[in-house]
């Protein structure tokens, strides 16, 4: 998700305030959590006694990390076989679930700004019955830490019963959160049910794995000195994470009956982003046979951008003055207060082009290795992995991102935008957009800024998106966008920024105040079952819906979730065309 702002121009930023765009407050009107971790500096054993074989375990989830250890085994519908010793689920609601799975050794002390290492060796069956941690971070606005860096850990989800003989797909989810906040088990507000519950996903015959990745600058901080350490290269942890989590998948899932060569990778906002940039990754080649971007653009910062960045931050700690090895040694013993005091992350929304930034200033790198090209370059020059994609955004994406409490009338909607766009564009490209988006033709003039900020934002650079996966590749391409306006006890809800998630993942049956009712539930079953179909056949299909063609640019065709759904041709046409113009795209 891409929340809140602090990178617009001034005069923009006193009248445009860019909300906590965590999806539990969104969609849920309350605080967003990660659940109950408070900041840890190491690994540390769940509350819970009964996650462990043994309470009376020393350490982490029962990780035994001799040079001798056996790998525990054993056999039964909740055991998940695995070679650094199986690991014992529990059933929920219709499905089998291993929460909080340890797909990595935890990248703390030494093992910080490191590609991610082997899960060490467990002797006796680890019982999984809390969700995955949430990474390190901290509260844009309160600037509360929370989370832990010892949080590679996934959530996972199977059918009961047997599969059939050519195994289960599986569905394998990267959470939003600007690549600074977010976790894999995100609460409902205040609630302790989980936002990407994958048990609705499951009954239907689904794997689903929702994986936890390190965020800000755990997972994304570029140096020289990481680099020389690294092989040239550096500041991509996070993609190696999912990359690596993907390959713990592949070899691990079989044991529960999952199909490791049928895997719809997707993500949302910074996750669609992260998606976007597995495309482009030959480190990624195999992982994957299809991809759904949700929200997402194609963006990444130069090597030596980012580590420009890391290194001017770097020499202000304590640190900054000792040579290489010593100073790299020192800022891995910086506790994880001090290590996010000296590499704040800044979640904001960008205004330079058409797409342009992650909403944060931390986001996939170009490091000639992980990330060889640009992704938007790869992609548009057919330098991809060239697999079927699922591609699309909201209908209002800014409505709940964006708050413009004194713009209520034209005039005020002029000067708005005057504000924002002049730099940019000058007076005649403000002119143009102000004609573009006539007030007359929204429910208010707030409505009408909200369109020129999601289009201008995410909808025109989706359709450049999928422009430039078409032309480079032959894999189809299939376009949605998600229009479902709910009612709710607390007034109506827009088609904002994630609000597709709480019907993926059924949450919107865990809202206290959503009360779904039959459109609702309709909308919900779409999307289970294009998701569903995708993963499956490499192609959504939604029964008792019209069907639902690859995209064509000569159509610019996509799927309407609402209740009914429909086929929308022109997305946004006119709007698209004017801002191609204006940034000369």
């Amino acid at each position: 998700m891409l929340p809140r702002c602090a990178a617009l121009p001034l005069p923009l930023a006193a009248r445009l305030l860019v909300l906590p765009a965590l999806l539990a407050l969104a969609a849920c009107g309350g605080p967003e959590s990660s659940g109950d971790d408070t900041l840890r500096t190491e690994p540390t054993a769940p509350s819970d006694p009964g996650t462990s074989a043994d309470a009376t375990a020393p350490s982490t989830r029962d990780v035994d990390s001799t040079d001798n250890c056996i790998p525990a085994v054993a056999e039964g519908p909740q055991i998940l076989p695995s070679p650094e010793g199986a690991l014992e689920g529990d059933t929920h609601d219709g499905t089998r679930r291993w929460l909080g799975v340890p797909y990595a050794a935890p990248p703390v002390g030494p093992l910080r700004w490191r590609p991610p290492a082997a899960a060490p060796c467990r002797e006796r069956v680890l019982r999984l019955r809390q969700p995955a941690h949430a990474c390190l971070q901290a509260d844009p606005v309160t600037g509360d830490l929370s989370g832990q860096e010892d949080c590679l850990q996934l959530n996972l989800w199977a059918p009961e019963g047997p599969p059939p003989d050519e195994g289960w797909p599986i569905l394998v989810f990267v959470h939003g959160g600007g690549n600074l906040i977010g976790s894999a088990s995100q609460r409902i507000g205040q609630t302790q049910q989980l936002l990407y519950d994958g048990s609705a996903l499951a009954r239907r015959g689904h794997v689903v794995a929702v994986v936890n990745y390190r965020l800000g600058a755990a997972g994304w901080l570029a140096l020289p000195d990481l680099s020389d350490e690294n092989g040239g290269h550096s500041g991509n942890w996070a993609l190696e994470d999912q990359q690596h989590a993907l390959r713990w998948l592949r070899a691990h899932v079989p044991g529960i009956g999952g199909d490791p060569e049928r895997i719809l990778l997707f993500g949302e906002s910074a996750g669609a982003v992260n998606v976007i940039a597995h495309l482009a990754s030959p480190a990624s080649a195999g992982l994957f046979r299809a991809a759904g971007i949700m929200s997402g653009v194609p963006t990444s910062r130069p090597l030596a951008e980012a580590e420009a960045q890391g290194d001017a931050r770097a020499a202000a700690t304590p640190c900054g003055a000792q040579p290489g090895a010593e100073r790299l040694a020192c800022l891995r013993a910086l506790t994880p207060e001090e290590l996010l005091a000296a590499f704040p992350g800044q979640l904001f929304v960008g205004i330079t082009a058409i797409g342009a930034g992650t909403g944060s200033n931390y986001g996939p790198v170009v490091d000639g290795v992980i990330l060889p090209e640009p992704p938007a370059e790869a992609i548009a020059a057919g330098r991809h992995h060239d697999v079927p994609v699922l591609l699309g955004t909201t209908a209002e994406e800014m409505a709940e991102l964006l708050q413009a409490p004194d713009v209520n009338t034209r005039e005020d909607l002029e000067r708005t935008v005057r504000d924002a766009f002049r730099p940019l564009f000058g007076e005649s490209g403000v002119d143009r957009i102000l004609e573009t988006y006539p007030e007359e033709a929204y429910d208010d003039t707030r409505a009408a800024l909200v369109a020129v900020y999601s289009d201008f934002r995410f909808v025109c650079p989706a359709l450049l998106l999928a422009e430039a996966l078409e032309a480079g590749g032959s894999a189809p391409v299939f376009r949605y966008w998600f229009a479902r306006r709910a009612e709710t006890a607390r007034g109506p809800l827009p088609a904002a920024h994630g609000r597709e998630l709480v019907y993926l993942f059924a949450s919107m049956y865990r809202i206290p105040f959503f009360s779904p009712v039959e459109d609702d539930r309709e909308v919900g079953r779409q999307m289970e079952e294009a998701w569903s179909s995708m993963a499956s056949d490499l192609a959504p299909v939604v029964n008792d819906g019209p069907a639902w063609a690859p995209w064509d640019p000569a159509r610019d065709n996509a799927f309407v979730f609402d209740a009914p759904a429909s086929i929308l041709e022109g997305v946004r046409t006119a709007e698209c065309a004017m801002w191609r113009e204006l940034t000369g795209r």
